[in-house]
């Protein structure tokens, strides 16, 4: 925890509203000053003993205070429980919430102290603290340090501050770093708190390319977690250009090809006499069988021959 820069003026002013909030009259404390019953008596005592004891000199003084605490060190010992309803109201407000702590509780404390000088005892200064402001006139501006583990993707981290029985939410502002601030004018208990909501962890699916005569699909982004559907993907018009294979040769033909993955059409490279000529290209319609069709044709007018020599032999007998 820490303070800005302008903390000590800010300290000051609340001193002095408190020194001139005396009535000088009756040395009474004004209940324009936020102060529990115990604190204002020992104000009021300090005072009066300075007025009646000119060699005794009182100064007072406000200090801040703000140290990290334990559950079981609250002062107030019904603040962490309210403090923890207020987060789960704060989760369940929240859409996609799905955990939720404290990090830290702190006391946050604005003291009043007497600075005693005592003049007849070679100016002896001595220092009593009062007690506690519960408000101050104006708000203050406080930092705080986060810890790294908090400050991932799908954390919100806030302070909630439970004073006279209530619980607020006090939102933080990033000063840099870990480092972050918030304003209050009250002093009680505060938490450091989070709420954690799910983060989408992106894929596509359902995505086709497009070829020569067919649209593809740019497919859908999707959480890989949850399922939800993020962005619907948008068709890809037909390019109308051929998406070849690699060059290949098949067993027992003479000439290379290559193949079109999207239409079947076939591109052949050298003539042949088993070939079309070398460069031409011959639509065919897509089946999913990647052999070339020359090659069965070829085969088949071998098995023919193969018949009707048979046949002339049989009748030659």
């Amino acid at each position: 925890m820490g303070t800005t820069d302008t903390m000590d003026d800010l300290l000051e002013e609340e001193a002095d509203n408190i020194t001139s909030a005396i009535d000088p009259d009756t040395g009474k404390l004004s209940e324009d000053i936020k102060v529990d019953e115990k604190t204002k008596k020992n104000i009021e005592e300090a005072v009066a003993e300075a007025k009646e004891d000119d060699t005794i000199e009182v100064e007072l003084v406000v200090v801040q205070v703000a140290v990290p605490i334990e559950k079981e060190e609250v002062e107030d010992v019904t603040a962490p429980t309210a403090i923890e309803t207020q987060l789960n109201s704060e989760a369940n407000s929240t859409e996609g919430a799905e955990n939720q702590g404290v990090v830290q509780y702190l006391d946050l404390s604005v003291l009043v102290k007497a600075v005693t000088t005592y003049k007849n005892d070679d100016e002896k200064v001595t220092q009593e603290t009062l007690g506690k402001l519960e408000e101050t006139s104006q708000k203050m501006e406080f930092t705080i340090t986060v810890p790294d583990e908090y400050l991932k993707p799908g954390y919100e981290v806030f302070v909630l501050r439970h004073h006279e029985g209530q619980v607020e939410k006090l939102e933080l502002r990033h000063v840099e770093g870990n480092v972050y601030s918030f304003e209050t004018d009250k002093f009680s208990t505060y938490a450091l708190a989070y709420v954690t909501t799910h983060v989408h962890t992106e894929t596509v699916i359902n995505a086709v390319a497009a070829d020569c005569g067919n649209d593809g699909y740019t497919g859908d982004v999707v959480c890989s977690t949850c399922n939800t559907t993020l962005q619907e993907g948008s068709v890809i018009s037909a390019d109308g250009n051929h998406h070849w294979s690699e060059w290949k040769n098949q067993e027992g033909i003479a000439y290379t090809f290559r193949e079109c993955w999207g239409c079947g059409a076939s591109e052949y490279l050298n003539a042949s006499a088993d070939a079309p000529a070398a460069g031409s290209v011959i639509s065919t319609p897509a089946t999913g069988d990647t052999s070339n069709v020359f090659a069965w044709v070829s085969l088949m007018v071998a098995c023919c021959g193969v018949v009707l020599g048979t046949m002339v032999y049989r009748k030659n007998r």
